[in-house]
């Protein structure tokens, strides 16, 4: 949707009353995503966010299409942390970072590297999306060698 379309969507569903800074994050957030704008806006009008700022009914459905993705969660928890400092460089890490952009989930804008859709970002980095289990690119992200730690 349009975000004029998504500013009428959010003032529906009676964020109207909102300020004008939280009806702008929601916008932001949902980038033209009616179920967003919706979790969003219902969550800011109760008072708050219920996982780690974000709606739980959002954390959960991202996190499960990511988790279904098989995406490398060191590196997607880096991305959102960090940004993208350009260096990629390892054969793995690039072979990563393409099943991410095939997915729909990253976007490369020639060597820089971002999330396609800002709650995808959110959700990564506020949740605990981050794999426990370690890995190559899990230790990347965690500043250790790249090694099995």
């Amino acid at each position: 949707m349009a975000e004029k379309e998504i500013a009428a969507l959010i003032a529906a569903r009676g964020g109207g009353g909102l300020p004008a800074v939280e009806q702008s994050r929601i916008r932001g957030l949902s980038r033209g995503v009616p179920l967003f704008a919706v979790e969003l806006t219902r969550t800011a009008c109760r008072g708050g966010a219920e996982e780690n700022g974000l709606p739980l009914t959002l954390a959960v459905l991202v996190q499960s299409r990511l988790d279904g993705l098989r995406l490398d969660r060191g590196l997607l928890h880096r991305l959102a942390r960090h940004g993208d400092d350009g260096e990629h460089g390892e054969t793995a890490a690039e072979a990563e970072i393409a099943r991410a952009v095939a997915a729909g989930v990253i976007v490369r804008d020639g060597k820089t590297l971002e999330f396609a859709h800002p709650l995808v970002r959110e959700v990564v980095l506020r949740c605990g999306w981050l794999d426990q289990e370690g890995g190559d690119l899990v230790s990347l992200a965690r500043g250790g060698t790249g090694q099995k730690e």
